[in-house]
């Protein structure tokens, strides 16, 4: 359901998301977004997104965190 409020808000907004997976660290994802020839239009993408995780994230009752590296016991990752 999570992932299904992302994929629907990503839609309403044109962005396009490539794909998701999960990565290393407890509860860390990537999400690779569709390229775009313009690099403001990447840049909102990609902080509209990052709104959009959040949002999701509240409603089910959970909480977006996109520190590089939240735990220091655990794998890290960063924007890229």
């Amino acid at each position: 359901a999570f992932w299904a409020a992302v994929e629907q808000g990503a839609a309403g907004e044109d962005i396009l998301i490539e794909k998701y997976e999960a990565e290393k660290g407890r509860g860390q994802f990537e999400i690779a977004l569709k390229p775009v020839r313009d690099a403001a239009l990447a840049a909102a993408q990609g902080e509209r997104l990052k709104a959009l995780v959040s949002e999701a994230a509240r409603a089910h009752g959970m909480e977006a965190d996109f520190r590089a590296k939240p735990f220091a016991d655990q794998p890290g990752s960063g924007l890229h």
